[in-house]
């Protein structure tokens, strides 16, 4: 029974299920080789498919089939030129682009965590709000072993289409252990049952002398408790005047009054030094930037001197990057900004983030803008600049910041990860990937620009013989014969050709996508050149002007060949941006 239980692992993502039959079928599309990785589920790991009986015996069995030939498709009057497409559809069905980003089933598949090596750092983690990575296999092992990774955790991993619950990876799973219950509270119990360092008790408090001879007997002081009426020290309090037989004596009213006003007169004067200093800190040096935001010190004292800066100097911008913290440290692929500034609370500030060409590890592209409002603080916080939960691109970054009334700022980071070697090996793996794809997809755009070329070449010759001869109407047979002759094949090699350029729209994904839009315009107006032709030749009246349409044609089959040598000076990088306006 051909069961569809076989899944194959294409480049850089895997599909299936699939039959043995449609296995082979795509090595006959040259999607799957000997080599390719294949899979079904109760088997412990991906092996090569020439390694599995059942697959590899459908590979044997599906020598490919030699492509019919079109030479019936050559033009009977006989013409020079071969204008078929025989060669360049074999050739193109033999070497098929690949820039496909993958289009099977990728979240029915089983994990393939057992392909990917334990120290490659390609996992991302989200538990519940909180995504983290890149990690390694291992990496998220250890962390389910230590209790940080709940049931509900959910990974993903270029590839995947989206993050899936943890026990899709069986490795992670097995090794997952609740966290004990209560957390640290144990510790911070213990921590709160200690008395805080240099407090002592409060013994003999109203006695003149210590019950404990082991507590000395504080110094007679003047300082700042007296100004406020505290009680004074016990040493203090034992100096009393006394009269002739012993008896204390209280001190005069006089005495008293002089006493009050000189404490009240202090109090006014250091009550109104504190405050002097307080507001003259706050008017000349004090900031609203939090002290313990977590930038670093250069960034800190940046966004000092800029919220304080005079607003008639203009608005001023600084950018920061959050730091995060000990207990809760930034996240690489999904960094967190500050811009402080001194201009009012409620202002809108935009932060700009726009990939280097190039520079970006399996995207050709990124951009984004976020706004956010001046706060109270004199800050702006920017975050979430991942895509669907996604981690960011690791790559190079231009940031620009703009806000109404205030000079845009740039600046050029390096975010999503860590660069080093293993990010740099992987770039360059990847450009070369896309140089390969792109390659081919150039090849396959000139083949059909030279086929509408050759088409058109033919049409116009036989249209000049019709204006030269055609007014003899001895000469009307002959011609009639030759268009219906060259007609027919080429309403076959269009019909072709167009299905191709469908078929490549609805795929999406090409670097080129401009040039075969244009293509698909020339061609309809070509098919119409030949209709109008047609009515001319029988005889009667064309619904519009042939010549006009002929004319349209060969300024399309021209700027299809400029589009072509333009894509050939291009990189992938340079195609992904917008091409300039082609005119027909």
């Amino acid at each position: 029974m051909d069961e569809k239980i076989w899944f194959v692992y294409l480049t850089d993502h895997h599909e299936g299920p699939f039959s043995p039959a449609e296995v082979a079928e795509k090595a006959k599309q040259g999607l799957v080789s000997g080599q390719t990785l294949g899979w079904k589920d109760g088997m412990p790991e991906w092996i090569p498919v020439d390694s599995i009986p059942e697959l590899a015996a459908a590979l044997g069995s599906s020598a490919e089939a030699p492509p019919v030939p079109l030479a019936a498709m050559t033009p009977a009057s006989g013409g020079e030129e071969d204008f078929s497409l025989a060669k360049l559809l074999v050739s193109e069905q033999q070497n098929a682009p690949t820039l496909s980003m993958g289009s099977g089933n990728e979240d029915s598949a089983p994990s393939i965590a057992g392909f990917i090596s334990p120290d490659s750092e390609v996992w991302t983690l989200r538990v519940g709000n909180q995504v983290s990575g890149l990690h390694s296999l291992q990496r998220l092992k250890d962390l389910a072993a230590s209790g940080d990774v709940p049931a509900d955790a959910q990974v993903w991993h270029p590839g995947w289409s989206d993050f899936k619950l943890v026990s899709a990876v069986p490795e992670v799973a097995a090794a997952r252990k609740a966290k004990p219950a209560g957390g640290m509270s144990g510790i911070g119990s213990l921590q709160r049952s200690q008395p805080a360092r240099g407090v002592q008790p409060l013994a003999n408090v109203g006695d003149e002398e210590p019950t404990d001879p082991g507590i000395a007997k504080p110094k007679a002081s003047g300082g700042i408790l007296g100004l406020f009426g505290g009680k004074a020290p016990v040493a203090m309090a034992k100096v009393q005047r006394v009269g002739p037989v012993g008896i204390p004596q209280r001190p005069s009213q006089s005495a008293r009054l002089m006493a009050s006003l000189k404490k009240v007169v202090s109090l006014l004067l250091f009550i109104g030094i504190l405050g002097g200093g307080a507001a003259g800190y706050f008017f000349f040096f004090a900031s609203p930037i939090p002290r313990d935001l977590d930038v670093i010190e250069d960034d800190h004292e940046a966004m000092n001197l800029v919220v304080k800066a005079p607003i008639a100097e203009g608005g001023k911008l600084v950018l920061a990057l959050a730091r995060g913290t000990e207990d809760n440290p930034a996240e690489d692929t999904s960094p967190k900004f500050y811009v402080a500034t001194n201009m009012e609370e409620g202002t809108a500030v935009t932060l700009k983030v726009v990939g280097v060409p190039g520079t970006l590890l399996n995207r050709l592209a990124y951009e984004k803008t976020l706004t956010s409002q001046v706060g109270k603080n004199k800050l702006a916080t920017f975050e979430n600049l991942s895509e669907d939960g996604k981690p960011l691109p690791i790559g190079e970054y231009t940031l620009s910041v703009s806000a109404e009334g205030a000079e845009t700022i740039s600046r050029s980071r390096f975010l999503g990860g860590k660069k080093g070697g293993v990010y740099a090996d992987r770039l360059k793996k990847y450009r070369e990937k896309l140089q390969g794809d792109y390659d081919k997809e150039v090849q396959e755009l000139r083949e059909y620009v030279q086929a509408i070329k050759s088409l058109q070449g033919e049409a116009t010759k036989q249209i000049n013989s019709f204006k030269e001869v055609g007014a003899n109407p001895a000469n009307r047979p002959r011609l009639a014969a030759d268009w219906k002759a060259f007609h027919t094949n080429s309403q076959a090699m269009i019909a072709q050709v167009d299905g191709k350029l469908k078929q490549r729209a609805a795929a999406g994904a090409s670097a080129n996508e401009r040039a075969f839009q244009d293509m698909a315009t020339v061609l309809g107006q070509l098919q119409q050149l030949l209709e109008l032709h047609d009515q001319r030749l029988s005889g009667a009246t064309p619904k519009s002007n042939p010549d006009e349409m002929e004319g349209l044609v060969q300024a399309g089959v021209l700027s299809l060949e400029q589009l072509v040598s333009q894509a050939l000076m291009k990189s992938p990088f340079d195609a992904a941006a917008p091409a300039p306006a082609s005119t027909k």
